[in-house]
């Protein structure tokens, strides 16, 4: 399968904006040159020679939805053969000895009933260009390994938004600061989907909270995402590295011109705001912790009870500590654990505090027979450095992590 050569940190979406005004101020020097110091690697459409000139990648919008929307709306027709020579032509255009192409994105959270025609369409791009990925996303709650088997596609992606508590059920299921389990509950279909079918996923994670109110047979709703802090962005991304994702994309990075979506990571005046320089930090952090991760072999996921599961989802989808793990459990809070191997049986640990809203003092229960030193990952040097000595029943490892953080810790053998 095709892959790419970076760990992919990208945002929705340059080409949502293509045929509008703001369009031409989108894809600026200016522009890209912020997306460069936020440490984003991949963009989602715009012109390809810009992404190459400002050391970015780019997922190209080669074949825009105004076309493919004709080929999406009719599922049960096959391709035709007009409409095969109009896609190679469009491919065509694309400069694909330039090393900016990172793939190509397709389409956005397709039904079941577009699988085969789908899949039609890979062969013709394959066809055509066999040495770059497409991206397809799905609904939450999709069933990714049948998207595998039937679309043979190169990579798995979906997009989940948590609802936090002030978009929450109202009736005490879940206590304040923590979330539905929804989104860990896909993270984990992720995790197996792509151990099973050795593909990577990309899971699209929320930095603009919003709201939506709509109307179902009569019956109004309302639905809230919530507000977004540092602390829900920094929780998201860590959950994602400990399931093992292979990249992540942020929706949205340019503020909405909806009044219901708070403002992005750029402003409705176009300059960068508070979440500009969240992100830019937490980038950088994703980015060289993903790149480490892919050296590394997934063990498993582990969460602490209780799930907060809720509106059909099932709980078995997580893992809750056992005695099977090189780490059996965690206390003093509720937390998710991500436990990777590396050459020579290194442990490695990625510890997420579920709590948005509250630090926590934790001592994660391990094996500790074997353990000597304990190396944490400088966030800020990038680098490792020692954290403790090796710990003991007597002397356990402690460890502090803030609202919604995550820390990537080594385990060396003694």
């Amino acid at each position: 399968m095709p892959t790419a050569d970076v760990y992919p940190i990208t945002f929705w979406a340059m080409h949502y904006w293509r045929g509008k005004p703001e369009y031409e101020k989108i894809i600026s020097d200016e522009q890209y040159r912020l997306i460069k110091q936020c440490n984003f690697n991949l963009v989602m459409g715009g012109p390809l020679d810009k992404a190459q000139r400002f050391g970015l990648q780019c997922m190209s919008d080669a074949l825009p939805w105004t076309y493919m929307r004709n080929l999406w709306w009719t599922p049960d027709k096959p391709v035709s053969e007009a409409q095969r020579d109009k896609i190679r032509a469009l491919l065509g255009r694309v400069d694909r000895k330039n090393p900016a192409l990172w793939g190509y994105h397709l389409c956005d959270e397709p039904g079941t009933k577009l699988y085969p025609k789908i899949k039609e369409v890979l062969a013709i791009i394959r066809s055509v260009d066999p040495d770059h990925p497409v991206f397809i996303n799905l609904h939450p709650g999709s069933d990714l390994l049948r998207f595998a088997r039937e679309v043979t596609p190169d990579l798995l992606a979906y997009d989940h938004y948590p609802v936090f508590e002030d978009g929450a059920p109202l009736d005490g299921s879940i206590p304040p600061g923590f979330d539905n389990a929804n989104f860990r509950v896909d993270l984990a279909r992720g995790r197996r989907a792509a151990l099973a079918s050795g593909l990577r996923f990309i899971p699209t994670m929320l930095s603009s909270g919003h709201y939506l109110d709509y109307e179902v047979k009569g019956v109004k709703y309302h639905r809230s995402y919530g507000h977004i802090t540092e602390a829900r962005l920094r929780w998201q991304a860590y959950s994602a590295l400990a399931y093992n994702a292979g990249g992540i994309a942020w929706f949205l990075y340019f503020t909405s011109p909806r009044d219901t979506y708070e403002e992005a990571a750029i402003g409705r005046d176009w300059r960068p705001t508070q979440k500009y320089y969240w992100l830019k930090k937490l980038n950088r952090e994703v980015g060289a912790i993903g790149v480490i991760l892919r050296g590394l072999r997934s063990v498993g996921t582990y969460e602490s009870r209780p799930f907060y599961c809720y509106k059909g989802r099932r709980a078995e989808d997580l893992t809750p500590f056992g005695d099977k793990g090189f780490i059996t459990g965690v206390e003093g809070g509720l937390v998710t654990a991500g436990e990777f191997t590396g050459e020579n049986g290194m442990r490695y640990l990625i510890l997420v505090n579920r709590n948005v809203n509250e630090s926590v003092r934790i001592t994660p229960r391990l094996r500790w027979g074997s353990i000597g030193t304990v190396d944490v990952f400088d966030r800020e040097k990038l680098s490792w450095r020692v954290l403790s000595g090796p710990p003991t029943d007597a002397v356990p490892l402690r460890v502090e992590l803030a609202p919604g953080d995550g820390i990537f810790l080594r385990l060396n053998p003694r």
